[in-house]
């Protein structure tokens, strides 16, 4: 016999000298991180080679159970270790997959709230559940605990061998740190004592007089949890007394597992008013019973569980004589109905026993009140009309689960366990309210994790509209470009959906938005399943913020006075439509002077763009919405000390990398490369290392925000740098020559085409806007490679035009303006 001492394996005799060092052992574990991903990946990788089969865990587990019980134990540990069993499980008890992060939950006042480890969890698990044992452990990882079992002398190793074939996927030595599987006698108190001495928690499974015994030895200031016997019955409304599909599954209940189960009916309550239609239910449902029992072999009981039997059986057959009492047995004794013409519950010798006592809905909470502290599932047979009345008097009564009669011994993933959630049993509640600290206003989360670098090869547009989206997470869908121009679309999960949202609204909250103060007018565009719009609308929803979902109206003068008339003081747009809307509202808005902040997506606010608002409009913030991609979700968010383009990773959702522009390796710290991202949260689809496009580069200072996450500046997009004439130019280079050296404040375009083998170049510009003539030799000057392109070398044309603002190209959906566009 062996015990398993933090990753080494220890003889029974050696714990002696290892029990001493126990204290600095757990401090070591609860000192090292075990990122959730990581936990997730290493026993996803795990169950899977567990469903392959594993003849020594077969084998260790064959000795306390048959060969098909063994096989489903193994079947039953590897479904709990997928990762999507684990997610659902996480997220439903803990409400999020983001643990030990102090997030924000108030957008109006620094109060920051996280779940943290209890510490040291010390397990004591039943010792007929061989399986347990290691899900108790795999609970308390979850949780991010230091985990220490005790098993007994009787015990078989299974728990052990298991977490070694676990141990075999970690591959960073984390877990191991954080398990410690004793074997040590109930009776060896001084032992027990220095292994509890630890103990932050103590997860307790046993009847009265043992969890008793542990919680005297579990220290005072450790939290104590529980999970003692409990009793489950049947319950049958008047009209559903000789339903045959009701008693046959209520037979099927009382039959499987041989009420071994805590959620085994030991009795059935039947709704009947004396004690003949009390017997004459149970002559009926004993045929059920008696069908159900051919189908399941009866075990072999020892002489303890069947003189109890027999001992119950003739106690009732001798008060029969005086007393409303009575047994139906089966000719081979393998099931009896005891009946009893008294309320309340009935305690089964189990093996398919099965009391049979009647109630009243107006005396149901009092008949069950004595054993309230107990109580676990009612199987309940009711038709509609008294399905409300019922349960309510069940959960008055204290009752933890109600099911259909047939699904007693069922569950579903993420199903409270005895009316709680182990995970929220296993870990703390932290706070952090910072309100005198200004530095944190526009906090999101006050702790920020490293990230591993991501591997694998580089997606593209193609690599993603290539993938099968998974159908079951798949509900939400909005259109992207397709890589061969095509229209696309991108799904989501919905979960997806408000992770990202919720992101979103909480870099808003960096970019200066204030919930308690501000008014916000919804002006991004909507409909043909383009995101903006409807995504905007969640961001503002989860802020709470006064929200006006106008869309991009296109009566101009109508959202102006809309906007005048509520007083709304943040306008939420494209660039080119709001650009539109202060022009066509330009006396208005100029007079009144009521719009302080601007956000914006999907385009570029020029220098001028930016003046001219602050200058004629008396805007006082002008910041990016969001940066972000349909494909990707949001990526990347502004603070108050971020200018231009440059902007903070969503790092909750994303990690970054930029690469060189023409190669899959690191660009230098500085360099403008491409932009690649990977999403931590995504069901839908997968996204790895996903080029989205965009050129950029990595920010090496220290915002004076004090994040401490990446920051980047954007630098355009890959079709900003496009050949033409055998040589490559860059659409932001003209632009930043046209704003340098000249007053031109509207939208440009550059257009490319080729007739009879020469190229042409065409820089388009909005006629409104131009006040001062611009010539293509501004450009000639400025630009070198154009220079040599147009006049030295001859191969090129390139005009400047000024052409009417609906006639730029732009994207349908969205409406965005496309800056390049090459017709050759």
């Amino acid at each position: 016999m062996k015990h398993l001492w933090f990753g080494e394996i220890l003889e029974e005799n050696q714990l002696q000298d290892h029990i001493a060092n126990i204290n600095t052992l757990a401090a070591n574990g609860l000192e090292k991180d075990l990122p959730l991903t990581y936990l997730l990946d290493c026993l996803e990788e795990f169950s899977i080679e567990l469903e392959k089969g594993n003849s020594k865990l077969e084998s260790l587990l064959e000795n306390e159970l048959s060969g098909a019980e063994a096989r489903e134990v193994l079947v039953e540990i590897a479904k709990f270790c997928k990762r999507d069993h684990l997610v659902t499980k996480v997220t439903r008890e803990l409400g999020t997959d983001d643990l030990n992060d102090l997030s924000r939950v108030d957008f109006e006042r620094n109060l920051f709230e996280s779940w943290a480890p209890l510490g040291v969890l010390v397990h004591v698990a039943p010792g007929n559940s061989p399986g347990l044992s290691f899900l108790a452990i795999i609970e308390g990882l979850l949780a991010g605990n230091v985990n220490i079992l005790k098993l007994s002398s009787r015990d078989s190793e299974f728990a052990i061998e298991t977490f070694i074939e676990l141990f075999k996927h970690d591959k960073q030595n984390i877990i191991k740190e954080k398990v410690a599987i004793l074997r040590v006698s109930s009776r060896d108190k001084s032992t027990l004592g220095q292994m509890m001495s630890v103990a932050s928690g103590v997860s307790a499974w046993g009847g009265e007089e043992a969890i008793a015994g542990l919680r005297e030895l579990a220290p005072s200031t450790a939290r104590f949890i529980p999970w003692g016997h409990k009793i489950s019955f049947g319950m049958i409304t008047r009209d559903q007394m000789n339903s045959s599909e009701a008693l046959s599954a209520m037979a099927s209940d009382c039959v499987l597992m041989e009420q071994q189960a805590c959620s085994s009916p030991q009795t059935i309550l039947v709704e009947v008013d004396n004690f003949d239609e009390l017997v004459t239910f149970s002559n009926n449902f004993s045929n059920y019973v008696n069908e159900a029992s051919k189908k399941v072999p009866f075990p072999t009981l020892s002489i303890q569980e069947q003189a109890e039997i027999t001992n119950t059986v003739e106690v009732i057959r001798l008060e029969s004589v005086d007393q409303e009492k009575k047994v139906i047995q089966a000719e081979d004794k393998s099931w009896r109905l005891l009946i009893e013409n008294s309320s309340g519950l009935g305690v089964s010798p189990l093996f398919r026993t099965v009391w049979i006592k009647p109630f009243s809905r107006k005396n149901l909470v009092r008949d069950l009140l004595p054993m309230r502290g107990y109580l676990q599932t009612c199987g309940l047979a009711s038709n509609r009309k008294d399905l409300g009345e019922i349960v309510t008097k069940l959960t008055k009564a204290g009752i933890l689960r109600i099911t259909s009669p047939g699904e007693m011994l069922g569950s579903y993933e993420g199903e409270p366990h005895d009316g709680v959630y182990a995970l929220s049993r296993f870990m703390n509640r932290v706070r952090a309210e910072l309100n005198g600290l200004e530095d944190v206003w526009r906090i999101s989360s006050l702790c920020e994790s490293s990230d591993e670098v991501p591997t694998g090869a580089i997606m593209g547009k193609a690599d993603f509209q290539e993938q099968v989206p998974n159908p079951n997470k798949s509900k939400l869908f909005f259109r992207s470009g397709g890589s061969s121009g095509e229209p696309a679309l991108s799904p989501f999960s919905y979960e997806d959906y408000h992770t990202q949202m919720q992101a979103a609204a909480e870099g808003l909250l960096a970019a200066g938005l204030e919930p308690s103060k501000d008014k916000v007018i919804n002006l991004f565009f909507g409909g043909g399943l383009y995101g903006g719009f409807p995504s905007f609308f969640t961001i503002l929803e989860k802020l709470e913020i006064v929200h006006f979902p106008m869309a991009a109206h296109e009566d101009l003068e109508f959202v102006g006075n809309t906007i005048v008339k509520n007083k709304i003081n943040v306008l939420m747009g494209m660039p080119s439509y709001l650009v539109q809307l202060f022009k066509a509202n330009a006396s208005l808005f100029s007079k009144e002077r009521c719009i302080k902040k601007v956000y914006f997506g999907g385009e570029h606010f020029s220098l001028q763009q930016r003046e001219w608002l602050q200058n004629e409009f008396g805007v006082q913030v002008i910041r990016s919405a969001s940066y972000g991609s349909v494909d990707a979700g949001p990526l990347g968010f502004q603070c108050e000390h971020t200018k231009g383009s440059v902007h903070h990773l969503n790092h909750t959702l994303h990690t970054l990398e930029v690469l060189k522009i023409n190669e899959d390796t690191p660009a230098e710290n500085g360099e403008v490369g491409r932009l690649v991202f990977t999403s931590k949260k995504r069901d839908a689809v997968k996204i790895n290392r996903y080029d989205v496009g965009d050129l950029g580069r990595l920010i090496t200072e220290s915002c004076r925000c004090g994040r401490k996450t990446p920051t980047f500046e954007l630098m355009g997009r890959h079709g900003d740098i496009f050949r033409a004439g055998g040589t490559f130019f860059n659409f932001n280079q003209f632009m930043k020559i046209l704003v340098d050296n000249s007053s031109y404040d509207g939208e440009s375009q550059l257009m490319i085409s080729n007739k009879d083998g020469r190229d042409y170049l065409e820089l388009r510009l909005d006629e409104e806007f131009v006040h001062d003539e611009v010539k293509p030799e501004l450009f000639l000057e400025k630009y070198m490679d154009l220079h040599e392109c147009v006049v030295d070398e001859n191969c090129l044309t390139f005009t400047v035009e000024s052409i009417k603002g609906q006639d730029f190209v732009r994207t349908s959906g969205s409406g965005k303006l496309k800056r390049v566009i090459d017709q050759r």
